[in-house]
């Protein structure tokens, strides 16, 4: 998943998710544990003011959508 397009909904936010296996999980947090990936406070607020957006974001992707395939058709 993109964070950065669906929840962040801006461009001045930029982030990443991961979606895996519980097998495969303990290495995966052994590695960010190691690197310190984590979220800073900044990007979680940005992300939380694009998320309040969200529901409205793709309802008017759609109008957009429409619109510009009648005018082609």
């Amino acid at each position: 998943m993109a964070p950065t397009k669906y929840l962040g909904g801006h461009s001045d936010v930029m982030m990443g998710s991961v979606s895996t296996t519980q097998a495969a999980w303990p290495a995966l947090r052994r590695m960010s544990d190691t690197f310190g990936n984590a979220v800073s406070a900044d990007d979680a607020y940005l992300i939380l003011r694009g998320a309040r957006t969200l529901v409205s974001r793709p309802a008017g992707q759609c109008l957009t959508g429409v619109g510009r395939v009648t005018r082609l058709t």
